[in-house]
């Protein structure tokens, strides 16, 4: 911002005592005079301080403004529509939605609206109407003249909202745009920074932020803190999101403290991918990402990691792309005892990705407390006067200006930053008590992102389960009519229609419970709850009244608060160890806390070294692989044996419904098979289904045939070592049909099977 004000009064008032090559600096050029600049940076400051006596250049009288708008609306999210004829002032939200849906059929709701003006005699008014970002104001401007084909508003006019004043001054800066883009400047826009229109070098793929076709846009909600120690305070972390309404999209910390020798599963968050940065040369620095699997797969929204680095700064790059749109988000941490040349490494960093980025948010800890961010003016210290000049060259908005850290005994200070390439990305910015024990406050906030209307129009849940409720699922399987079962005579029909009346059975008692966050944990009661939300009043009662005395009643209740939580947590653990009798809620506890799921990437094609493009690539790959672990049989006719004369028969197989009911309660929880019929299912109601099977299974043992579904299966291959890619390291777990796998047991089992097998292997002078 401070070098758009140079080239503005340069432009306006031509102070012959700025240097040409300060007031026409491009971005281009930018990069290779940042360390003369840094060397002469006295007389750097002598010219800001030149141009901080001269009388502060105002655009518009705030005191004098004919329209004063009111507080709780945001110009830039507002339009104004004038000459509408309203007879009843209770109908005009409808009027409203009538115009925006005519408009475009996907708006059909605002925010509020007031009116600002009242034609005398007449009812006719002009209103401003707010809505729900700017995008939806770009789009609604676009097509507004799609209002002259309805028959009752085609006389209204649809503008943005500014005043006589601001349209007099955006007419001059424009007319000044023209001007310089006549005399050979190219790489120069017309951009609005803190609200007023500015002149500002652009990248080279720069686009307009006009909302397309068929998009809508979506709010990635983001929480932001140093943490100062994940390991010490992610117990801390856990409570803090469990104690949240709804769980954001992205937290990102700085100061994490990990070293490489450390595994990301240790710190995995459920239903979170982890992107971190660790420092090991020393014990502090760090940063990390957190993204939620659901939102982004949700709205088909891809990630990639940049490798991206500079020495002595700690930093994740991430870019989030969808099909209309493509944001780099980046987390940073900077020691303060950062070297003057890896800050200029960093900030060439940023000013290159800033050429090819339009949509860029970074939140991180900068350790620049010399910066005063309400009004651009900064102490004597070298590195704020160099990143300052970076983050305006390069079009930054900062949107932070209160203290982030707090410690006794020090005065707070603003060392975490928010900065954006556009003003109006961010839409939203607050800030919470901070995490644990832990100095800096968490930083709130939310990023407008364009994704694919229908994508939008499904409704998305941060995490869903299904579950049976037993009690009706009683009721519809005694409802069963086994009539069209037991009239057939053909088994795999028999089993088509068995398969489909209990499917049948259980989506009607199937019910989705939906959860606004994945960090409750067991070990944290009401009580504990309560304690938190607590610790957030004693935060706001001490923000409210700057009292030492309420900072350290804070700061001693953090601490109790903390070790509560061990302990609570160590209680649990030991009453899960005590626990001789059920032992699955170990087990689960020690699944949930490991948190790793194994995904098999996308492995090599046979005989080859290029890997596959697409899963079912991988899973032909596999097949190829498995085939050859059996025997190739071969075909023709059979060996002749000679076998020791007996004089024993074979006798028929029997199954009764006992013995069927017998082997279904003998079930072990299990994965069901390409039947979705799980061996649960058949434990709990074998009382009932145990006949219709019984049917079934003689009926295949009569008549020699079985189902088509139970000679197939789901194979899933299990990693054993070696290179992930090669199919070769991979072993096959066969999943078949739960039934299939009864009538086996039932057949191994049986007196006959067993007698067959003692006659064609045991000969008569074996004993």
């Amino acid at each position: 911002m401070l070098v758009n004000l140079f080239i503005l009064i340069m432009s306006t008032l031509m102070i012959p005592n700025i240097p040409q090559d300060i007031a026409c600096v491009k971005k281009s050029n930018f990069i290779p005079t940042l360390p003369s600049y840094h060397s002469n940076i006295k007389h750097l400051k002598s010219i800001i301080n030149s141009l901080n006596n001269l009388p502060k250049l105002t655009t518009i009288d705030q005191n004098t403004r004919s329209d004063k708008i009111d507080s709780t609306f945001q110009k830039s999210k507002s339009i104004i529509i004038k000459g509408l004829f309203i007879d009843d002032p209770t109908d005009v939200p409808t009027i409203i939605c009538d115009i925006l849906k005519f408009i475009d059929s996907n708006i059909n709701k605002f925010v509020t609206y007031e009116t600002i003006y009242k034609y005398k005699n007449c009812n006719k008014y002009t209103l401003r109407v707010q809505l729900q970002s700017v995008f939806l104001v770009h789009k609604i401007l676009r097509h507004r003249n799609k209002i002259k084909g309805h028959a009752k508003y085609s006389n209204i006019q649809i503008n943005d909202d500014k005043s006589k004043e601001e349209r007099q001054f955006l007419n001059q800066v424009k007319a000044k745009l023209i001007q310089r883009k006549n005399s050979g400047e190219k790489n120069i826009t017309l951009k609005y920074i803190k609200g007023i229109p500015s002149i500002i070098p652009i990248p080279a793929h720069n686009t307009p932020t006009i909302l397309p076709d068929n998009s809508s846009v979506q709010e990635i909600s983001i929480l932001y803190t140093n943490i100062a120690s994940l390991n010490a305070k992610f117990l801390d972390l856990n409570a803090y999101l469990a104690s949240l309404k709804q769980a954001p999209k992205v937290i990102m910390l700085s100061e994490t403290w990990l070293k490489d020798q450390l595994p990301s599963d240790i710190f995995k968050l459920n239903g979170y991918s982890l992107y971190r940065d660790d420092r090991n040369d020393n014990r502090s620095g760090g940063a990390l990402i957190y993204t939620n699997n659901s939102f982004f797969e949700h709205y088909k929204i891809s990630i990639k990691q940049l490798n991206k680095s500079a020495p002595g700064i700690d930093s994740v790059w991430l870019t989030f792309k969808s099909k209309f749109y493509k944001l780099l988000v980046i987390c940073v941490y900077r020691s303060c005892q950062n070297l003057p040349a890896n800050d200029e490494t960093f900030y060439k960093l940023i000013l290159d990705m800033r050429s090819q980025f339009d949509n860029i948010v970074i939140l991180g800890d900068f350790n620049l407390p010399a910066v005063n961010w309400s009004n651009l003016q900064l102490s004597h210290k070298e590195e704020s006067l160099v990143f300052l000049s970076t983050i305006i060259q390069s079009g930054f908005i900062q949107h932070v200006n209160s203290p982030t850290r707090f410690r006794n005994g020090n005065i707070p200070s603003l060392l975490d930053l928010v900065l954006t390439s556009n003003e109006n990305l961010l839409s939203h910015i607050a800030f919470d008590n901070p995490i644990g024990k832990s100095d800096h406050v968490c930083i709130k906030s939310s990023i407008q992102f364009i994704v694919n209307q229908n994508d939008s129009n499904r409704k998305f849940e941060l995490k869903s389960i299904k579950g049976i409720d037993q009690d009706l699922i009683k009721i519809n399987i005694q409802d069963i009519s086994w009539d069209t079962f037991y009239q057939s005579t053909q088994v795999n029909e028999k089993w088509l229609i068995f398969k489909n009346l209990v499917n049948q059975c259980i989506e009607k008692s199937t019910y989705i419970k939906h959860f606004s966050s994945n960090f409750k944990k067991p070990w944290i009661t009401n009580l504990l709850y309560d304690d938190i939300r607590t610790k957030n009043k004693l935060w706001k009662k001490y923000k409210h009244t700057k009292s030492n005395a309420h900072f350290i009643q804070f700061k001693n209740f953090s601490k109790n608060l903390c070790t509560k939580l061990k302990s609570a947590k160590a209680s649990f653990e030991n009453s899960l160890l005590t626990n001789k009798n059920d032992v699955k809620p170990f087990y689960n506890y020690v699944k949930n806390s490991l948190n790793t799921k194994s995904f098999i990437p996308k492995v090599y094609k046979p005989n080859s070294d290029i890997t596959c493009e697409s899963n079912l690539e991988s899973a032909n790959s596999f097949g190829e692989y498995f085939k050859t672990v059996f025997e190739d049989e071969t075909y023709g006719p059979l060996p002749k044996i000679n076998h020791a004369t007996n004089n024993h028969t074979l006798s028929d197989i029997d199954i009764n419904e006992q013995m069927v009911y017998n082997e279904l309660n003998k079930l072990k929880s299990s994965s069901c098979g390409p039947d979705n019929i799980s061996s649960s299912f058949l434990k709990n109601h074998s009382e009932i289904l145990s006949k219709p099977l019984e049917n079934l299974f003689r009926l295949s043992l009569e008549s020699g045939v079985i189902a088509d579904d139970w000679k197939q299966a789901n194979i899933v291959p299990i990693y054993k070592k070696g290179d992930k890619l090669n199919p070769c390291n991979y072993r096959p777990i066969s999943l078949t049909c739960i039934c299939a796998k009864v009538l086996e047991r039932i057949r191994t089992y049986s007196d006959c099977l067993l007698n067959l097998v003692l006659l064609l292997m045991i000969g008569n002078k074996q004993t």
